[in-house]
């Protein structure tokens, strides 16, 4: 008897075929861990036991930016309505919740052994989830350059830490610094806005938003035109220079091309709107006007093509906003102010090699971000008699770009 009941149910299995893998498959149970299965494989649903495995399925789903998604809940701890909500409400307190999604919408089924929850996932409209996730300040910082670089309008990381109070820096002020930082293409620089998502915690999502002052196609070409610029003036640097001496001649270079932009500087002062180049790279080396931002990134353009390590410094002088450069020379970093230098109608080196201390009568910086200028071991006055015994003087470009007789190279 017992022979023909197993052939019966044997042939009964046979009949059934795919429906019988079907119920064998969504009874099966996998060990219990944390870790969920890809959205997206064969099998696509997800399993919990209790409201980690909650969260992080939920999570998942959202990560892998599913509208729609399954999770069955096996012998569940806790009431399964409470911690679906809560669940749900932590998800969208997450930094890709917080940035992606708009909300949630479970409904569940009861099946023999499990609860199913079907989840819908509602995202905020043009929210990408595929968003690059940064350790903090100097990933950002490359990201940020290569953004900038680009001429990108948006840009959208996650930060694995992020905290402004003791970090002592802001995310709202990074993108400028490393567009000072990057002087070869800072030929206009962008407005720049920043939301977090969350509005709180340590791990954050940052949105960049940037307002270039013309196309990206012009902007390009702005660059191209300033490093040729550039390339030209360093083509004319004597060979055999020191360090000091390459840093002496390339201020002069500048300041012999350059004009000061007073009818700018006397409309920012005014409050006036200014759209012009001036405070860029291309201003100074190719319109050959500028305001001090234009001189400063000017002349770290300059020293970077010649090899010189150069800094931007965005600070004050005299209670007024002001930019200038702090240089390394043989193993010690000396202020320079090249726009302050070429205000007259001869330009002077009052602020060339300065040390702190100095300075900072008339000038107010960060000094926490700032390397400290402490030598005085070089003088300019000592570099303007090496450069006459050499038979140099001022470099062979006048601030229209010809050569004149007074600005010539002169060698013994």
């Amino acid at each position: 008897m017992k022979k023909v009941l197993c052939l019966c149910l044997a042939a009964a299995l046979c009949l059934l075929g795919g429906c019988a893998r079907l119920l064998l498959r969504e009874y099966a149970v996998s060990s219990p861990h944390a870790e969920q299965r890809p959205v997206g494989s064969k099998e696509d649903t997800l399993e919990a036991r209790n409201y980690v495995d909650l969260k992080n399925a939920l999570l998942q789903l959202v990560r892998a930016g599913s509208e729609t998604g399954k999770i069955r809940l096996y012998d569940f701890s806790g009431e399964i309505n409470r911690e679906v909500s809560r669940a749900c409400q932590e998800v969208l307190r997450e930094p890709i919740g917080a940035w992606a999604v708009d909300y949630m919408s479970p409904e569940y089924t009861v099946l023999p052994g499990y609860t199913e929850l079907e989840i819908s996932v509602f995202y905020q409209p043009g929210r990408s989830v595929n968003i690059p996730v940064l350790a903090g300040r100097a990933e950002l910082g490359e990201t940020l350059k290569a953004s900038l670089r680009g001429f990108d309008t948006q840009l959208v990381v996650e930060l694995g830490y992020y905290d402004p109070d003791s970090s002592g820096w802001s995310a709202a002020e990074l993108p400028l610094s490393v567009y000072r930082d990057n002087a070869a293409f800072a030929v206009g620089e962008p407005a720049v806005t920043v939301a977090l998502y969350p509005d709180s915690g340590y791990r954050r999502i940052l949105a960049y938003s940037f307002v270039w002052p013309d196309s990206a196609l012009a902007l390009r070409t702005r660059v191209a035109q300033a490093e040729r610029a550039c390339e030209e003036i360093v083509a004319d640097l004597p060979a055999g220079l020191t360090e000091p001496q390459t840093a002496l001649w390339l201020y002069d270079a500048l300041m012999a091309r350059v004009i000061y932009d007073e009818e700018a500087a006397r409309a920012l002062r005014e409050g006036a709107v200014y759209h012009g180049n001036a405070g860029n790279l291309y201003g100074a080396l190719v319109e050959e006007t500028a305001l001090p931002e234009g001189y400063a990134l000017a002349y770290k353009q300059l020293c970077d093509t010649a090899g010189l390590r150069c800094a931007v410094v965005a600070g004050a002088r005299g209670g007024d906003a002001h930019t200038w450069n702090i240089i390394r020379l043989e193993g010690a970093w000396y202020h320079v102010d090249s726009a302050a230098d070429d205000r007259g109608e001869t330009p002077a080196h009052d602020w060339f090699l300065q040390p702190d201390e100095v300075m900072q009568e008339t000038y107010g910086w960060n000094h926490a971000t700032t390397s400290r200028c402490n030598s005085t071991a070089l003088t300019y006055a000592d570099l303007r008699a090496e450069m006459e015994q050499l038979g140099l003087v001022e470099p062979p470009v006048s601030a229209t770009g010809e050569e004149t007789e007074e600005t010539a190279l002169v060698e013994e």
